[in-house]
C-alpha cells in the first residue's frame, strides 16, 4: 500500500478536491500487481537459490572447503546481512532525489558491482586452506553488501 498526498506534484489518487493539501490518499494496489509482483520476486529467490547452490559445491568440490565450513560461511554471512539491509536502506533514503531518483543511480552502480563481484566469488587463489575460507567468506560478504544495494 502506498500512500500519497494531494496537491504535491506527482500525487494520485482521486479522493477529496483537487489541490487540497494535506488530504492522504491510499492507493490500493490490485491483485495482478501483487501477483505480477510476487512471481518476480519468486524468480530473483530462485535465480539466489540457484547461484548459491552452485556456490556450495564450487567451495567445496572445487576448493575443497569442508561442508560444516561452508555452511559457517553461509550462517556468518546472513546474520552480516541481516544488519547491512537496515544500513543499505538508510543509506538510499538519505539519497538526495535527483532527476533519476534516489533508488536507479545506486541500482546501476551496484549492477556492475555485483556482477564483478560474482565473478570474483567463483574464483579461488592457489593458497593453503585457511586462506581459502577467508577468501571465501570475505568476498561472499562483499557480494552480499552489494546486494544488499542491488536489491
Amino acid at each position: 500500500m502506498s500512500t500519497t498526498t494531494k496537491g504535491l506534484p506527482g500525487a494520485m489518487g482521486a479522493t477529496g478536491p483537487e489541490g487540497s493539501a494535506g488530504v492522504t490518499v491510499i492507493d490500493r494496489i490490485s491483485r495482478k500487481e501483487k501477483v505480477a509482483y510476487g512471481f518476480g520476486d519468486f524468480g530473483n529467490g530462485f535465480m539466489f537459490d540457484l547461484g548459491q547452490s552452485y556456490l556450495t559445491k564450487f567451495w567445496i568440490d572445487t576448493a575443497g572447503i569442508a561442508p560444516a565450513v561452508v555452511a559457517l560461511i553461509f550462517t556468518l554471512s546472513k546474520l552480516f546481512d541481516a544488519c547491512m539491509d537496515p544500513l543499505a536502506a538508510a543509506f538510499i533514503d538519505s539519497r538526495r532525489f535527483g532527476k533519476r531518483g534516489k533508488f536507479r543511480p545506486v541500482m546501476m552502480v551496484s549492477s556492475i558491482l555485483l556482477a564483478v563481484m560474482t565473478v570474483v566469488t567463483f574464483t579461488m587463489p592457489d593458497v593453503d586452506m585457511g586462506w581459502k575460507i577467508a577468501f571465501a567468506a570475505g568476498t561472499y560478504a562483499v557480494w552480499g553488501i552489494i546486494y544488499s544495494f542491488h536489491q
